[in-house]
């Protein structure tokens, strides 16, 4: 088994240690014996930076690498060390064969940046383990990675850690998490420049949760929880509860509410000389023929209701409704229209 071997134990040990993903690699599958030299090939293969020779892959930086068994413990070999960004690793569409691999499960969660770091630890580990020559040339290929900044003052911090601290406590411990703080005597201002490696610190939140874990949560007094608020009733409110109470009265006197579209026919209008919009504030472009314009008024609708009833030999219609119209100006109100069709009240014994 390839996690067996010595070398392959030395690669784990070394990662563990300082946080650099290291592979290793074969100098024979890369040698051209025509260049008397190896040549390493790095590219972009389905948003996968691939390492290759001419003929085939032998991993995918920062995600796999294939046939790992074949690494010997002698020879030569050539050693890789390397950083991708962890959320640029998890926005991929990988298999489940990739997300199972432990390369996947130690980048995807953040590794250490610091590339030359992890190639001197485990070149000395290697030195004291083992009888190995290095070669001094190396090749760096450097991607310049932009620091993140959260900004935050001390006010924000102490109310969501619930003690008051002073800004000379806050800076120190974030300074001592390497965290370099920036603070200006205005509004008690942080600049926070969050290292490379913490990948998880992403705004004041978290800034917060790092400098009370160094204060411990037993160090923080219990405070009873203050819940304010403020009246939010204004008039619209005061007006829709006049209407609610409104039909309430109405429905308890028999009659049904009734709630149709906003958008009218406008033929309908015209054929019954009801008013109409004015011509230049009318719909240009309706949602169909039926409904080419904006209702004026809530009795021609109630009348269609109504007629639909009746053929239905509903002997006694009650309807009612509250909403919207237009004037000709398309100026907008709510109106009340109440129909009474057919008997006056119910069949019964006692008016028979």
């Amino acid at each position: 088994d390839y996690k067996l071997q010595p070398l392959a134990k030395l690669i784990q040990y070394s990662t563990h240690a300082c946080g650099v993903l290291t592979q290793v690699y074969n100098y024979q599958d890369f040698y051209k014996p025509e260049l008397q030299k190896a040549e390493l090939k790095v590219d972009l293969v389905h948003d996968k930076n691939t390492v290759s020779n001419d003929q085939r892959s032998f991993s995918e930086i920062g995600l796999q690498q294939f046939n790992q068994d074949q690494t010997t413990n002698q020879g030569l070999a050539i050693i890789e060390c390397s950083y991708v960004h962890p959320q640029y690793i998890l926005n991929l569409p990988l298999s489940d064969e990739i997300k199972s691999s432990t390369l996947y499960n130690l980048s995807s969660k953040g590794s250490n940046p610091n590339l030359r770091r992890g190639m001197a630890y485990f070149c000395h580990m290697l030195d004291q383990s083992s009888e190995v020559q290095f070669y001094s040339e190396d090749v760096f290929y450097p991607h310049e990675i932009t620091p993140v900044q959260i900004y935050t003052n001390l006010e924000h911090i102490n109310c969501l850690i619930g003690k008051t601290l002073n800004k000379n406590t806050v800076t120190n411990i974030l300074r001592n998490l390497f965290i370099d703080v920036h603070s200006t005597a205005e509004q008690n201002n942080l600049v926070c420049t969050i290292p490379n490696f913490r990948h998880d610190l992403e705004n004041e939140a978290d800034i917060a949760e790092e400098v009370l874990r160094f204060l411990g949560i037993d160090n923080i007094e219990a405070q009873a929880l203050k819940y304010t608020s403020q009246c939010n009733i204004d008039q619209n409110y005061l007006i829709y509860k006049q209407q609610k109470m409104l039909k309430n009265n109405i429905q308890s006197l028999g009659f049904y509410e009734c709630i149709h579209f906003i958008f009218a026919n406008k033929a309908s209008y015209e054929k019954y000389n009801l008013p109409i919009l004015d011509k230049k504030l009318d719909l240009i472009n309706g949602i169909s023929k039926e409904m080419n314009t904006l209702r004026t008024t809530l009795v021609l609708d109630l009348l269609k209701t109504a007629s639909f009833n009746a053929s239905k030999s509903k002997k006694m219609i009650k309807l009612f409704e509250i909403a919207s119209i237009f004037n000709s100006q398309r100026v907008e109100a709510n109106h009340l229209a109440l129909l009474h069709s057919g008997f006056k009240e119910c069949e019964q014994v006692s008016n028979n």
